[in-house]
């Protein structure tokens, strides 16, 4: 490898993250590594201090560290795939701006297994919870996340189940030979990044996960977080208009055919038992948004719903 060739890009994407940024840096300054590597960060028009500090370290490590700085708030998806584009590394690794990695040698472990497991585009980790006080809570994220190592397969990908935390994800650098056509649809498609990233690297190649914690997730309910927008709210419409996103961006992207009937019948089952046990004005409306969706016939809908009924009875 020449000595001027940068092995890993670490992507971090930052806004309003004044109180964390400067430990998820330090984090990644922290990094045992005996290769060379730089740090993208995405700031997003942020209304606190995050730009500054920002700028603070990129004038101390300006071989190492890139700032982009938006003039507008363009959103997370935006910002992401802005920095995506701007990576040189030959591997990429994910840490956004208000969480930290508590491993110095991720890096160079994650980077050493990809060398030598070709068969292999990515790899990620286990990652250890933190709420708002700093204390150490349960969590499993949304399909695949187990506490042990396994691979992650197209089977997986097609199925919508998540890689696992961004904050364990390194992967080959795919966006450097995509074509302008795949990288518009995948930034096109309006979809979290990491459930969206992990179909796409999903269907490229397997990802294996390592059981070990070595980076912490704040999962914040204040903020700006996702966390924060959606905690104790019926998310039912939010996951049934996700999955029809994604299926009609594999069809369209990469031809993939994927019957989601089966989803979407149970996402609008889920609504209906919520509204039952919470007869809020928004329960009855998701319910409402989501019975008259034309994803599935009312036929169907009605015989799963009267199936379902009866079983519970």
């Amino acid at each position: 490898m020449n000595s001027s060739e940068i092995k890993v890009s670490v992507m971090m994407v930052t806004y309003n993250h004044e109180k964390y940024l400067e430990q998820a840096i330090l984090s990644v300054l922290g990094q045992n590594t005996d290769f060379k590597y730089e740090l993208l960060i995405g700031e997003d028009c942020s209304t606190d201090h995050t730009r500054k500090i920002a700028e603070k370290y990129q004038a101390m490590y300006p071989e190492i560290i890139k700032l982009i700085s938006h003039n507008k708030n363009i959103g997370a998806l935006k910002n992401e795939a802005d920095l995506r584009r701007r990576c040189k590394g030959q591997y990429i690794a994910v840490l956004e701006g208000d969480d930290y990695w508590t491993n110095p040698d991720k890096l160079k472990i994650q980077m050493e297994f990809l060398e030598s497991h070709l068969q292999y585009i990515g790899v990620s980790h286990n990652v250890t919870v933190l709420d708002e006080n700093g204390e150490k809570v349960p969590y499993e994220l949304e399909g695949i996340h187990y506490q042990q190592a396994h691979v992650y397969t197209k089977e997986d990908a097609l199925d919508f189940k998540m890689i696992g935390h961004l904050s364990g994800w390194m992967y080959r650098n795919i966006w450097k030979k995509m074509s302008q056509r795949e990288f518009n649809l995948i930034k096109k498609c309006d979809v979290n990044s990491d459930v969206k990233l992990s179909v796409v690297l999903g269907l490229k190649g397997d990802i294996y996960y390592i059981e070990d914690e070595w980076s912490v997730y704040r999962r914040r309910f204040e903020g700006d977080g996702w966390s924060a927008k959606y905690y104790s709210r019926n998310l039912e419409l939010y996951h049934y208009e996700t999955d029809v996103k994604l299926r009609n961006f594999l069809d369209k992207c990469y031809g993939e055919k994927i019957d989601i009937k089966a989803r979407l019948l149970k996402n609008i089952y889920r609504s209906g038992t919520i509204c039952i046990k919470n007869p809020s004005k928004e329960n009855v409306m998701v319910f409402l948004k989501l019975f008259f969706k034309k994803e599935v016939s009312k036929r169907d809908l009605l015989l799963y719903l009267g199936r379902k009924c009866f079983e519970r009875r």
